[in-house]
């Protein structure tokens, strides 16, 4: 095709211009791809201890909401951005979407510290209760008490007092960036979402909008640490302050005194030296790192809102503390949007769980060694050591403190050693109190290709007079049983030392004992059938012995209801029939108290000689419904007369006569007990004749059904008839 002389010069202009754009766009589309797949692999947490982290709901059931204090599990919450613990225990979350910061006490119960719940600008030198905010995102805590709120959307930063008084400190309500070197109050930030405490105790600023870090000084003023103010990536390995960044979320004070900055759109962490040097933390990656903090060994954790993951970092590797890598709830073992962490004293992480509309709690998995005697050693427990992942892993130390050791190697080996890929070992650890009070230490287990981890150890050193602490627990062998059956009660006692508890063990029902028994090898075990239908309060006390206390178990509710039964009933008492014909007699049967799953049978006995009966169903299961049951009896052409009781009693007299009197009465005596004892067994039948007019005889006859019960006994129900039949 020929073009025409005035398009053909733009139409190649264009094609010399595009086509190497669409080959360096589809490089960078490539590498992006490339790099997408890299952080789309979520990080594994390869070491496993016991049954691993657990992590439950801290604050908010689930849902967008306004926030009312109280119960931190049953309330709604907004946003929560930022989290942190102060030194007793009590959380604080910065609730962005309410415009709230929020405390949690470690008995769960929440109450709002500052604002109203309206966005806002206002009640400066107030209560901070009273006082409006506009977004806040983070927070940070001194030691004195003195709370700092970035308030995000206000472009300020604000301090609450001890007292609960609110002031701005930083930022004067408009967003630009300016005053560096002036009094930190005349200064533009611009969308400040983290702050920190440096060691010196000045307070450090993410100016997130303007991609710098900032300090307020100990004279009030505000100076730049770190960031030009133009967005970018560059400046690592020299002076902090001609580095770019892109949007920094988040700042944490190492214990050697560097600063970490979360450079969230970066997609990595850097460190920022004493020296004022800029460098890249590490080489792991991430996708949106954003909050961090010190986990209770030291180690660096990161929530990585895009990730959707907790991760324990070094600088060579992840490893994964909570989230699945999928976008969900807790209860699919996902995370949504992680924006946070914070560490207690006791190791447990809170993780704001931001569109989930929650604060979970990720707590190590721990060991208690009980009261134990000082200089005495404990009982030991168990150490669980898993390689979850698909390769060996190098197992290199496993580091406790004095009080804490390893008993015994189990059948682990002697680090450094080799854990196989998806295996396990244990090891058995001991508690040896050296001082009076309690001890705890974060054992730590050291793998080569990750940091390492960590299990919570605790015991509490007492007095060598003391008696060491038992525990003992209670279980029966169903929470229901039936009235008359046999329940199983076992009590099992363990002991914080190496020598096993010995003694009794009382089993009460409420305040009444039931029975006492032995400890055999730690246990002593009740059955009992004594319980009647009803609820009872069930616990076991152990006595205790010279070297152990007495202890008492939780209680357990046993209920007692009446066992599975049935009824026997028929339509009537009295049937009629005659001679050669047949007599249909309905039958019901009704389940009491649940159901019987066993077979049915039934019979009838005392009918006359000749006839036969016929039940339909012949047998059947007693479920839930009544069962109806026909009977019918097929009587014969002639029904044998049966000698009445008068007739016997005559026959008897009649045989004493024939026989000579003295010695041979005594046979005669036995025979007529025979006589008289045929009137009611073998073939004769018990009747007598109503109405000799027509010849009708009453037969008394009995209909039974038989089962098997719920705990394996029979039950059976029988019913009396009367046949009155003519010949």
């Amino acid at each position: 095709m020929k073009l025409s002389p005035l398009v053909a010069p733009i139409i190649r202009g264009h094609i010399r211009s595009t086509v190497p754009c669409v080959i360096r766009c589809s490089r960078h589309i490539l590498a992006f791809a490339l790099l997408f797949i890299a952080f789309s692999i979520p990080s594994q947490t390869r070491l496993v201890l016991n049954s691993g982290n657990t992590i439950t709901t801290l604050s908010g059931n689930g849902s967008d909401g306004r926030t009312a204090a109280g119960n931190a599990t049953t309330t709604r919450m907004g946003t929560p951005r930022t989290v942190v613990y102060d030194a007793t225990g009590n959380l604080f979350v910065a609730d962005s979407r309410n415009n709230i910061v929020t405390s949690i006490t470690p008995a769960g119960q929440l109450t709002v510290v500052a604002g109203t719940g309206r966005e806002g600008y206002d009640g400066d030198s107030g209560a901070a209760t009273k006082a409006l905010l506009n977004r806040p995102t983070s927070i940070a805590l001194k030691s004195d008490g003195t709370l700092f709120i970035a308030d995000t959307g206000n472009h300020c930063i604000r301090s609450v007092s001890p007292d609960g008084t609110i002031t701005t400190i930083a930022g004067n309500g408009k967003p630009g960036d300016s005053a560096d070197g002036s009094p930190a109050k005349i200064a533009q930030l611009r969308n400040p979402s983290g702050l920190a405490l440096d060691s010196d105790g000045t307070l450090l600023i993410a100016d997130t909008g303007n991609h710098r870090i900032r300090r307020i000084a100990a004279n009030g003023n505000i100076v730049a640490v770190a960031g030009t103010g133009k967005e970018g990536d560059s400046g690592d390995g020299g002076s902090a302050t001609n580095a770019t960044f892109r949007r920094p979320a988040s700042l944490l004070v190492l214990n050697n005194g560097a600063i970490l900055i979360a450079d969230t759109d970066a997609r990595r962490i850097r460190m920022l030296s004493p020296d004022g040097t800029i460098s890249a933390y590490g080489n792991t990656t991430f996708r949106s790192p954003q909050g961090m903090t010190l986990d209770a060994s030291g180690n660096i954790v990161v929530a990585d809102a895009q990730l959707q993951q907790v991760l324990q970092t070094s600088t060579t590797a992840n490893n994964n503390l909570a989230g699945n890598g999928k976008q969900g709830t807790l209860a699919t073992g996902a995370l949504n949007s992680p924006s946070s962490v914070a560490t207690n004293a006791n190791g447990d992480i809170a993780i704001s769980d931001r569109r989930n509309h929650q604060v979970q709690r990720l707590a190590l998995p721990s060991l208690d060694f009980g009261s134990i005697p000082i200089g005495q050693t404990s009982a030991t427990q168990t150490l669980l050591l898993q390689n979850a992942a698909d390769t060996p892993l190098l197992i290199t130390s496993v580091t406790l403190s004095p009080a804490f050791s390893i008993a015994s190697n189990g059948n682990c080996s002697t680090p450094p050693f080799t854990l196989a890929a998806k295996a396990q070992c244990s090891l058995q650890l001991a508690f040896t109190p050296q001082a009076n009070g309690s001890a705890q230490t974060i054992g730590l287990v050291q793998s080569s290709s990750a940091p390492p981890s960590m299990l919570r150890l605790t015991g509490i050193g007492v007095p060598g007079t003391n008696l060491a602490t038992s525990r003992i627990a209670l279980v029966s062998d169903g929470s229901i049983s039936y009235s008359g059956a046999p329940i199983k009660l076992t009590a099992t006692v363990a002991g914080s030392l190496l020598t096993p508890p010995t003694g009794n063990v009382i089993f009460q029902d409420g305040s009444n004992n039931i029975a006492t028994v032995q400890l055999t090898a730690g246990a002593a075990i009740l059955s009992t059938a004594s319980l009647t239908a009803g609820t009872h309060t069930l616990r076991a006390i152990y006595s205790g012995d010279s070297a152990y206390a007495t202890s008492t178990s939780t209680s357990i509710t046993q209920t007692v209801v009446a066992a599975p039964d049935f009824s026997l009933t028929t339509s009537a008492t009295s049937y009629s029939g005659g001679a050669n014909n047949s007599v249909s007699i309905p039958i019901t049967l009704l389940p009491l108290n649940g159901t019987l799953n066993h077979t049915t049978t039934l019979t009838i006995s005392g009918l006359p000689s000749g006839a036969t009966a016929t039940f339909t169903p012949s047998t059947f299961t007693l479920a839930g419904d009544p069962i109806a049951v026909s009977l019918m009896i097929k009587l014969p052409a002639t029904l044998a007369r049966n000698p009445s009781i008068p007739t016997g009693i005559f026959s008897a007299l009649l045989l004493l006569g024939i026989f000579p009197p003295k010695r041979k009465r005594l046979p005669a005596f036995l025979l007529i007990l025979g006589t008289l004892s045929l009137q009611g067994c073998g073939g004769f039948r018990t009747t007598s004749i109503t109405n000799p007019a027509d010849n009708t005889h009453r037969y008394n006859c009995t209909i039974t059904a038989t089962t098997t019960g719920v705990v394996g006994d029979t039950l059976t129900h029988s019913v009396p008839v009367e046949l009155d039949l003519t010949q």
